[in-house]
């Protein structure tokens, strides 16, 4: 805009893996807005999407579309909610920005009952995760944590916070919001050969070159 050249290092938060304005891409984007675009409710390209990324994904036994990161998270935590019949959430990392998260941090405007539902992990250990199941027996809805927030454990230690969070009567979600894809076509829990019981993914340039979100659940 301003008549300067610029690199984005960050390619969009990850989002752009081709880059822009990568030719393929952008030519089967043209071809869609020739057709329609902003289509309400299921058409054939969303079963063609969804049967490539359960090809992809470990966990995607099944796929559902949204608008955005902060969406995918919402859904993924409201069905862990429905179906444990619980409200507590335990987190690790940012995971959007909607009511049910920003209660775990110093947001304004959050009404007080939401920061009491959720608890934020100091690490991503067997050990914390254990001390907050043990304060909070039988409460927790999910687990749901954002990989890439360091200090990231290995495959080993993932495997036995699963384990311990599943046995609690909880989900275990992954927000693969920042890894899907980039580390690996499946994301982290390729990475660490472990399915989560949902897993939340978006911003798929490659794929489809526009925000989306992806809610994945293996059937646990």
């Amino acid at each position: 805009m301003d008549g300067n050249d610029y690199v984005d290092l960050l390619a969009a938060w990850g989002t752009n893996i081709l880059g822009y304005g990568y030719p393929r891409v952008a030519k089967a984007m043209h071809a869609q807005v020739d057709a329609f675009v902003g289509v309400g409710l299921p058409y054939p390209k969303f079963l063609e999407l969804g049967r490539l990324l359960s090809s992809v994904i470990p966990c995607a036994d099944l796929v559902r579309f949204g608008k955005n990161g902060s969406d995918a998270t919402m859904g993924a935590v409201r069905l862990a909610r429905a179906v444990t019949g619980r409200d507590r959430v335990l987190h690790r990392g940012y995971h959007g920005f909607h009511d049910w998260f920003m209660a775990s941090t110093g947001c304004h405007g959050i009404p007080q009952p939401l920061r009491r539902m959720i608890t934020t992990l100091p690490e991503l250990s067997p050990e914390a995760v254990g001390e907050a199941l043990r304060e909070h027996p039988e409460q927790f809805a999910c687990l749901i944590i954002d990989p890439m927030v360091p200090p990231i454990p290995d495959a080993v230690k993932v495997e036995e916070i699963v384990a311990m969070t599943r046995k609690a009567g909880a989900f275990v979600i992954f927000d693969e919001i920042v890894t899907d894809f980039s580390l690996a076509p499946g994301g982290m829990q390729e990475v660490w050969g472990i399915e989560p019981d949902l897993a939340c993914y978006a911003h798929i340039s490659h794929l489809r070159n526009r925000k989306s979100w992806y809610n994945f659940s293996n059937g646990r």
